[in-house]
């Protein structure tokens, strides 16, 4: 008889490796390094996405739906998209041809749909969040889905608050860090250590 025994949680693998992907892109989210320096960005894109789809089987076959869930869309798709996004970036580059202004129109707009579906996941989870009485975990998932509209209204181009989406997924990753280390540290030594 095959015994369905639990693996090591994925929880802080996942926050550690998301915390760590939005620290190498803080550069680009507050304006600081030309769009072009997406490039830069692909080895840590390239190195973090296996580890996320890893650290998502963990989720999934621990029965952690919710984290599993999470990880997949906003970690897997809307953070590891810059790396494909990176890729297009460095075929121009290498052709020594500027981006059509139309591509780049075109890219934002299909961002701003992937980042209103990201907000949508977010409130969901948000919700749950609320009903299981996790307020710290639903107030960071709150400055994070605030961060996912506000790139949203920026690449509809109705307002630039390019400023506040940085911030957001700023301390979103602040927090994912945090409560990564925390975690890990509750992990090793059976008992919590730091709050999260």
């Amino acid at each position: 008889m095959e015994e369905n025994k639990m693996w090591a949680s994925a929880a802080p693998l996942a926050n550690l490796a998301t915390g760590v992907m939005i620290f190498s892109l803080w550069s680009l989210l507050f304006g600081v390094a030309s769009p072009v320096a997406v490039i830069g960005a692909l080895p840590w894109i390239g190195v973090a996405f296996p580890i996320m789809l890893i650290a998502i089987v963990i989720c999934f076959k621990n029965g952690d739906i919710v984290g599993g869930t999470v990880n997949a869309v906003l970690t897997g798709m809307t953070l590891c998209q810059n790396g494909f996004k990176g890729i297009i970036v460095l075929m121009f580059t290498t052709a020594g041809v500027p981006m059509p202004e139309a591509l780049g129109a075109g890219m934002a707009m299909i961002d701003a749909g992937a980042y209103i579906a990201a907000f949508l996941v977010l409130l969901c989870v948000l919700a749950i969040l609320i009903k299981a009485g996790d307020k710290v975990f639903a107030f960071f998932i709150a400055v994070v889905a605030t961060g996912f509209f506000s790139l949203a209204v920026t690449n509809l181009g109705f307002a630039n608050l390019g400023l506040v989406a940085a911030v957001c997924l700023t301390t979103f990753g602040c927090w994912l860090i945090y409560s990564g280390c925390a975690m890990l540290m509750e992990n090793v030594f059976g008992k919590k250590i730091l709050p999260y």
